[in-house]
């Protein structure tokens, strides 16, 4: 699976940068070329992650010692095409991983590092490297006990900080219904922000920066009347902005669909991938945002 996972993974990516593109220039023919990952045997969790130097960086999850997974990563040479060898973030038995929820990772122009995992009882782990990605703290709590956290995504701001959003359940903690969406930068000491209060409780985030210092979060919404179509929130200096349906599909599932949306940007440009199976046609959208 390794062997196949991340070419497949790169395939999207330049897939969703060519759609980014394709607004400005003659669509480029896609193709596409075998990478092995240097992943072992019965590895899952395989996360991409484009650093600002423009560095391709892989983590995944693989088992280790008997009955113990280890995190780890490897850099691209794009020239040489072949990933480097990997090296271990954590081995913590805290450590899980799934195809549906799994580590993230994100590192900075100045060498700073964060990685992110669920601990398989409704918490999470966060863990930063200061040089690089070669050495890593020991875990710490990313949440208050009793906070049910998941679904991680991750992204470098433009002056270096890396922003975090996730689901979360703390509203039904309080006699609420549904789960939602929060973001904070991490190692700061400001609250987490509310980014919208209605998602849909086990599909993927996802995050995407910008020039300007701002981000975009793509996530599944929730309705009261279980439309489940993907919606988008801008976050402008510190402030998100009220969240937006991205395209009225109008898919009513009660049930998860366990996925969402994938997002690529260049500059202020934006293509974003996303599965509906709205009116029992399943298919898969794209759209494209100049702005």
């Amino acid at each position: 699976m390794n062997r196949l996972l991340a070419p497949l993974l790169l395939v999207v990516a330049s897939s969703l940068l060519a759609l980014v593109r394709a607004q400005e220039k003659p669509r480029p023919a896609i193709t596409h070329e075998e990478i092995p990952a240097p992943a072992a045997a019965g590895a899952l969790g395989a996360n991409l992650f484009r650093a600002p130097d423009g560095r391709v960086w892989l983590s995944w999850v693989e088992p280790a010692a008997p009955g113990k997974l280890a995190l780890r990563c490897a850099t691209l040479d794009a020239a040489a095409k072949k990933w480097s060898a990997p090296r271990t973030i954590s081995t913590e038995p805290t450590l899980t991983a799934s195809q549906g929820d799994f580590p993230q990772f994100a590192i900075n122009a100045a060498g700073r590092a964060w990685a992110i995992w669920t601990d398989g009882k409704g918490g999470a782990r966060v863990t930063e490297s200061r040089d690089g990605g070669a050495t890593w703290s020991a875990s710490a709590a990313f949440a208050p006990p009793g906070i049910g956290v998941e679904k991680f995504s991750l992204a470098v701001l433009d002056d270096g900080r890396v922003l975090a959003a996730w689901l979360d359940d703390r509203a039904k903690k309080s006699g609420g219904k549904m789960s939602a969406l929060y973001a904070r930068v991490l190692g700061s000491d400001a609250p987490d922000q509310l980014v919208d209060d209605a998602v849909c409780d086990c599909c993927q985030t996802e995050l995407t920066a910008f020039l300007d210092g701002g981000a975009l979060v793509a996530y599944r919404a929730r309705t009261v009347d279980e439309v489940r179509d993907i919606r988008t929130a801008r976050l402008r200096g510190n402030i998100w902005e009220a969240p937006r349906t991205l395209h009225p599909d109008n898919w009513k599932i009660a049930g998860c669909p366990m996925n969402a949306a994938r997002l690529a940007s260049e500059g202020g440009r934006v293509a974003a991938a996303w599965f509906t199976a709205a009116d029992g046609d399943a298919r898969v959208l794209a759209s494209l945002s100049p702005d």
